[in-house]
Formats: structure tokens, C-alpha cells, sequence
């Protein structure tokens, strides 16, 4: 039986945790694994998605890899270094630049694959149609932004 589950497997990413956190606020299943995991431990948790989370040098290292070569269903990193793997394979992947958090994150994934495209943009719609869009939203780009400049 699938599980709900995001299994994010982390390759040296400052940003794993805080994506997992964003995740889990967003009520996905989110679980967090060592970049390493061998792939018959992957395919037993039987994810719905796999999201690699990787350090500033990953972008061209294994992991990331992983994307372009249709192993792996995302590679979640800063904007700049997505957008330089989006153009680098840009016959196999594609990045994703419309915010999701106050950080510069952006997503890059695997062309070809629709129902992933698709499960990404329901979820998406689905948090906009719920409120949690807006309460992320009020969250890290209103009271944040006014705490902080409180703070100055």
C-alpha cells in the first residue's frame, strides 16, 4: 500500500531540516534520510515523492544527478544553484522559481513525469484553497518581516 510520505534524502543541505519543517507545517509526511540510503531501503518506504536536499557543491554531484537521470523526483536548493541545474540539463529537468517560503528556494524536476508535475500542483492548489497559503504567507512574509524591523 503507498504511503503519503515524502522521503527527503539529505546529501550535506543547510536547508533539510527548515524543508522538512515547511513540509510537515503543510501536513505531508515528511521523512528525512542520509543522501546514501541504498535504493532497496527507498523503495521500501514506498514514497510518493523523493526530494534531495544537497549541499552548495551537490548541485553537479550524484544526487542531484539523480534528477536529471529520472532516479529521483526533485532537488530542492537555492534559487541560484537550481536555476544553473534547471539550464545545465535542461533536456531532463526543470525548475520551479515561485515561492513557496521566505527563503530562496526553488524546485527543479524531473521532465517527463506528469503525475509528479501533477501532485505537486494539486498540492499546491490544495494549500492555497485551504488557507494554509495565506498563513505561510502572513507568517514569514508580514508579522516576520514587521518583527524584524522592529528588531532594527
Amino acid at each position: 500500500m503507498r504511503h503519503e510520505l515524502i522521503l527527503i534524502l539529505d546529501f550535506g543541505s543547510q536547508y533539510t531540516q527548515l524543508i522538512a519543517r515547511r513540509l510537515r507545517e503543510l501536513g505531508v509526511k515528511t521523512t528525512i534520510e542520509r543522501g546514501d540510503l541504498p535504493a532497496d531501503e527507498i523503495c521500501s518506504a514506498d514514497p510518493i515523492a523523493v526530494v534531495l536536499s544537497g549541499g552548495p557543491a551537490s548541485v553537479f554531484e550524484e544526487g542531484a544527478l539523480q534528477v536529471a537521470n529520472g532516479l529521483a523526483d526533485a532537488y530542492i536548493y537555492d534559487e541560484p544553484q537550481v536555476r544553473v541545474f534547471a539550464a545545465k540539463y535542461k533536456d531532463t529537468t526543470m525548475g520551479l522559481f515561485e515561492p513557496l517560503t521566505y527563503e530562496p528556494l526553488a524546485w527543479a524536476i524531473r521532465k517527463g513525469d506528469p503525475d509528479f508535475l501533477n501532485f505537486l500542483n494539486n498540492f499546491l492548489n490544495q494549500v492555497r484553497g485551504d488557507g494554509r497559503w495565506e498563513q505561510l504567507k502572513q507568517k514569514w512574509f508580514v508579522d516576520y518581516i514587521e518583527e524584524m524591523a522592529k528588531k532594527q
